[in-house]
Order: structure tokens, then C-alpha cells, then sequence
């Protein structure tokens, strides 16, 4: 519903929340971003809330997609997940999702680059993804399997230049 409709079934602007959980104890592994992340995007990341991030700069949704589906997919913003990364892994580290859908997730960790923006995590990590929709696995071992392209291609304009 919009401005134009009968705005009584309308709701306000859902926002996004990112929770992280830590295991108690030291981390026998400090996250070292020395040289990963500057101190500008340091001190704008540490903000509780973004407004520099595109809602359309996802993975390709449609892709995923079956005739039984009912608007369920939804993926997660690109540049969120590459600012998760960078600021809470170290290059080689596994990222896990739970749920992977699409392969966002798995995308940006190994190196994907967003279509929209351009940016990737140029360290890559490793990825392990759970996806019991077979459609969203398949689509997902689409996505890595570019992401994987592009990593390497964008390796080999480093060797050559």
C-alpha cells in the first residue's frame, strides 16, 4: 500500500538487525583488521545504524526462484555481509551460514564482487553454507562458482600488472 492506496494495511519501514554472539572466553584468535579496515569505515561501521547501504545491491533473487515460491526469498544486502566479514573473520576463516539461500553470504566471503557497487572482500575466506531448498542450493553453488571465477580472475590482473 502506498501513498495513493488505502494506507490502514500499510506498515512502516522494517529495519534490518544484525546480532552478534560470542562464545565466552578469550578468542584464541584475535580478528587483526590492521591494513583490512581504515579508521574512517572504522568509526562509521562502529555507528548503530547504516544509511549508505543500497537495498537493491543483492545477488539475483529470481534466479532462485520456483512457481511454489511465496515471496520468501530474501537475500541480504551485499555490502552488509562484506562489512560482517572484514570486521569480525581473518583472511582463510570459515564463514558458516545456517541457512544460506542464494549463497550470499559464501559469495562475498570467497571473494565475489558486488555487481551493483564493485566491492569485495579481497582477502577471501572459506565458506560452509546449509540449504535444504534444492532450487536456493542450486542457485547458491551458481553464485560461488562465479564468485570463485572472479577471484581468481581479479588474482590474475594482480599478477599482470
Amino acid at each position: 500500500a502506498g501513498l495513493e492506496k488505502d494506507r490502514a494495511n500499510s506498515r512502516g519501514c522494517q529495519p534490518d538487525y544484525l546480532l552478534k554472539f560470542q562464545a565466552p572466553g578469550d578468542n584464541a584468535v584475535p580478528v587483526d583488521s590492521e591494513n583490512k579496515v581504515s579508521r574512517n569505515d572504522w568509526i562509521k561501521w562502529a555507528e548503530d545504524s547504516w544509511d549508505d547501504i543500497s537495498e537493491t545491491d543483492t545477488l539475483n533473487v529470481a534466479e532462485g526462484r520456483t512457481e511454489s515460491d511465496v515471496k520468501h526469498i530474501c537475500p541480504l544486502q551485499l555490502e552488509v555481509i562484506r562489512r560482517m566479514v572484514l570486521l569480525f573473520t581473518n583472511p582463510g576463516e570459515i564463514v558458516f551460514s545456517p541457512f544460506a539461500g542464494i549463497g550470499s553470504e559464501g559469495f562475498m566471503s570467497i571473494g565475489g564482487k558486488s555487481p551493483k557497487t564493485s566491492r569485495r572482500v579481497n582477502d577471501p575466506r572459506r565458506f560452509f553454507g546449509c540449504e535444504l531448498k534444492k532450487s536456493y542450493f542450486d542457485t547458491a553453488k551458481r553464485n560461488l562458482d562465479r564468485a570463485m571465477k572472479e577471484r581468481e580472475c581479479g588474482l590474475q590482473k594482480v599478477l599482470f600488472e
